[in-house]
């Protein structure tokens, strides 16, 4: 067995952290522990299954409006809740709170709005209709004529080998025959 010669003052190994060693003593910092030593000083302890509610400073803090950036919005913004919102909305907006906010207040206030601006609802199909010019036949169970519809089905169809989405439009039928029994006049 070799044995290597003590070190000398001078070439004392250095620690990770740069600070010498005296001779005799332990570096400050230790590696960590592993295996089952690992495993007894992290052992959960009762009190770890306690629930302690976090103190919170304010719930709505107030910042001055001289700290606050020019960008950050000086008013509450509208509530989706409100007519006047949805009489801003484009018709696609409209339509999109429709057909995906089912059963809430936002597609009941799309389809008040849809109605009040002339479209009507067909049932059977699933669809708003409008008139696009009177109609040609009149009785009373149905009526012919021209009608914009709009088709909020997205299909992949392909035109010459090119896959293209078709849907989430207004489209015309000339001939449209709109029976009065699959109109939608309540609003619910």
């Amino acid at each position: 067995q070799t044995h290597a010669p003590p070190a000398s003052p001078r070439h004392r190994p250095v620690p990770k952290d740069g600070i010498p060693l005296e001779e005799g003593k332990e570096p400050a910092v230790k590696p960590p522990p592993v295996g089952l030593e690992a495993w007894r000083q992290n052992v959960p302890l009762p009190r770890d299954g306690e629930f302690k509610k976090r103190q919170t400073l304010t719930k709505n803090p107030v910042v001055p409006p001289n700290l606050l950036p020019p960008s950050y919005p000086k008013t509450a913004l509208p509530s989706i809740d409100s007519p006047a919102f949805f009489q801003r909305l484009g018709l696609d907006g409209v339509f999109f709170a429709f057909y995906y906010q089912q059963g809430t207040l936002q597609q009941y206030l799309a389809a008040k709005l849809l109605k009040a601006q002339g479209w009507r609802f067909h049932t059977k199909f699933g669809a708003w209709f409008m008139r696009s010019a009177p109609p040609v036949a009149v009785t009373e169970k149905l009526e012919a004529g021209p009608y914009i519809y709009f088709d909020p089905a997205f299909t992949r169809d392909t035109k010459d080998g090119v896959p293209c989405l078709d849907g989430w439009c207004q489209r015309s039928k000339n001939e449209m025959v709109f029976e009065y029994s699959y109109l939608e006049d309540e609003l619910r």
